[in-house]
């Protein structure tokens, strides 16, 4: 338990902090909403909401509970909405 007064996280400000230390350890960011994933043999591909497709070796979905309900997710997992 916390002595005193802990504060808050404000999320949006949390996800701004995140964001700007993946690009300071290397990635790259794509505002882009994502409208697939398919598995490729080197890696992933993803298509993208303007039309574009972006090549991975590896993709990070934070959809949440959402990722099976986005569509989003190859595989199933297991989580239920």
């Amino acid at each position: 338990m916390e002595s005193g007064g802990a504060g808050h996280i404000g999320p949006r400000k949390m996800v701004q902090a995140q964001t700007l230390l993946a690009e300071r350890a290397g990635a790259t960011m794509i505002r882009e909403e994502a409208r697939a994933i398919r598995t490729v043999s080197s890696g992933v591909e993803v298509d993208l909401w303007d039309g574009s497709v972006v090549q991975a070796e590896r993709v990070l979905v934070t959809a949440g509970a959402f990722t099976k309900a986005c569509g989003l997710s190859p595989k199933h997992l297991g989580v239920t909405v």
